[in-house]
């Protein structure tokens, strides 16, 4: 699109990966690298809870990963029909180009293209063909 806004959201769009790639390849060994042993001098979990992992007791997760993993084809089976049975409604969408019934009523765009349907007729705003034949008299259709 020839809009400078649109360029400019490309252009961040392609950017900020790339900042954040660089960012993560350079700064952060270098920070690893200067924290050293003491990266993990600051608890962010309490010394409970890794404990209560270490000596491996289950929690939801792990109880519902367990449970999938035993009969994993009653879970596909499951988890297929439910998307399915979202996907169902897409399948009576009809989609169609762009026109002015696509734009919000009550604003000067909208009421101008009312305006200009009203006094020139239904098709006026509609694109046109035209037909020539060069061999004919009334050459154009």
């Amino acid at each position: 699109m020839p809009l400078p806004f649109m360029r400019s959201m490309g252009v961040a769009g392609l950017l900020v990966p790339l900042v954040s790639i660089a960012a993560s390849a350079t700064f952060l060994p270098a920070l690893l690298a200067t924290l050293g042993t003491r990266v993990n001098r600051l608890r962010l979990i309490p010394q409970r809870l890794l404990a209560a992992r270490a000596v491996g007791e289950g929690g939801f997760w792990q109880r519902l990963a367990m449970a999938i993993m035993r009969p994993p084809w009653a879970f596909l089976t499951g988890a297929t029909a439910v998307m399915v049975a979202i996907a169902i409604p897409a399948f009576g969408l009809h989609l169609t180009g762009g026109d002015n019934r696509g734009l919000p009523g009550g604003t000067q765009a909208s009421t101008g293209l009312i305006v200009l349907e009203r006094t020139l007729g239904p098709g006026a705003l509609a694109p046109h063909q035209v037909a020539v034949d060069f061999g004919a008299p009334a050459a154009a259709l």
